[in-house]
């Protein structure tokens, strides 16, 4: 497998992790780090702020230029979302199902934890669908009519997703309410987070982002954009097309030109449950209202339910803005949340590549240091999901031979 080469000849960390899950002798360690923009310094220049990644003394460097620390070219950090250089960086990440902060942290979480936190970076997260605060051990406590509701609510929430629209709108109201003229907006998301905040990017394309102090709006905003029709429209009533005024909302109560500046996505899923609704509106169109997107993919996912949402459905990539790249591995092995992980120090090759890839485009990471050592592999068809595959369950587009498509479960 390979990856595009980035400019100025410079390689990337390795794409896949190797198969075996013995620990190599002596496993490298690599640190990196993106200083923030002195902008004290004459901006005629053009200078870009610079990033290290290294390895020890001993090893020969991942990334380097002469002796000195790396400067970006100019195309990597400017794009059509009309950001500057002395903006702000807004980073927005929501976890994945079932995620959130605990010994078995996602590549969410350890992405944030690098994440540097600024008045000129600043930065949310949100766990995943299905996490909730749990009561107090004991079983006096799970007996209560509390407790059993909110399982209710938990289990219906994992199999259908019932708190998807609630985690969007949270997500876009941090937006709202932080965004300043010339703030890049960085979006990251696994599994079912990947598509959340692709949802937003196509909000924020669809409907714009609306100026501050209108938060009662927000529901509306995200109504008008649920039932527009874009390229794609499969399953929408075409009765309930808003598009056009989709377009007036916009212009009367949103900020003009503001986009999504990156989007980097672990293995998107839209539906983890025993149900699947309609796709909704520029997800799956080729991502072309996002000056970046990148999407990590896993290799060796084979449940049919966790059929990955490519930038352009089933097509080929729409643009060079896209790198959509396979990782050997499961659909945990990508966005993480596996294994134990309480120190957030796993650094695995998905979360290398994706930081480096942001790191490109402006985003500002604290200096960390990590091995490289190979990572376990799972396998994710366990003897529940094998059952489940054979249930002659029938929902539609689980292949990608056209948008009209229903297959067997």
């Amino acid at each position: 497998m390979g990856i595009q080469r980035p400019p100025q000849d410079l390689e990337p960390p390795p794409a896949t992790a190797p198969r075996s899950s013995a620990a190599a002798e002596s496993p490298p360690v690599c640190s990196f780090s993106s200083p923030p923009v002195d902008n004290s310094t004459d901006n005629s220049q053009s200078a870009d702020p610079p990033i290290v990644l290294q390895l020890p003394a001993d090893s020969e460097p991942l990334l380097h230029r002469s002796a000195g620390p790396l400067n970006l070219p100019r195309s990597a950090v400017e794009c059509t979302c009309r950001t500057s250089r002395e903006g702000r960086n807004l980073v927005l990440c929501i976890d994945g199902t079932a995620n959130q902060f605990s010994r078995m942290n996602s590549n969410i979480v350890e992405l944030y934890s690098l994440l540097e936190k600024t008045p000129t970076q600043l930065t949310y997260y949100n766990s995943g669908i299905g996490t909730h605060v749990k009561h107090s051990t004991g079983w006096r406590s799970w007996m209560s009519p509390a407790a059993q509701k909110q399982a209710l609510a938990h289990a219906i929430d994992m199999a259908v997703a019932s708190n998807f629209e609630v985690k969007v709108l949270a997500a876009y109201q941090w937006l709202v309410e932080n965004y300043q003229d010339g703030d890049r907006i960085f979006l990251f998301g696994f599994s079912r987070g990947a598509y959340q905040v692709r949802v937003i990017a196509g909000m924020l394309h669809l409907v714009g982002l609306l100026h501050k102090g209108n938060n009662e709006q927000i529901k509306f905003a995200y109504e008008l954009y649920r039932n527009s029709i874009s390229d794609d429209t499969r399953n929408i009533d075409p009765q309930r097309a808003e598009k056009p005024l989709c377009d007036h909302f916009k212009r009367t109560l949103s900020r003009p030109n503001v986009r999504a500046h990156f989007v980097g996505a672990w293995d998107t899923v839209s539906s983890v449950g025993f149900l699947r609704e309609r796709m909704l509106p520029e997800t799956i169109t080729g991502m072309k209202h996002v000056c970046a997107f990148r999407h990590a993919l896993a290799l060796d996912e084979k449940r049919v339910k966790f059929l990955p949402e490519f930038a352009n459905g089933g097509g080929s990539p729409s643009g060079g803005h896209i790198k959509e790249v396979w990782f050997s591995g499961s659909h945990s092995d990508i966005g993480g949340g596996n294994i134990d992980n309480p120190a957030v120090n796993r650094f695995g090759p998905s979360l290398r590549w994706m930081s480096y890839e942001a790191i490109l485009c402006g985003l500002r990471m604290v200096p960390h240091v990590g091995e490289w050592k190979p990572i376990p592999l799972t396998d994710s068809m366990t003897w529940v999901w094998r059952v489940l595959e054979y249930i002659p369950y029938f929902v539609p587009r689980l292949s990608y031979k056209s948008q009209d498509d229903i297959e067997r479960w």
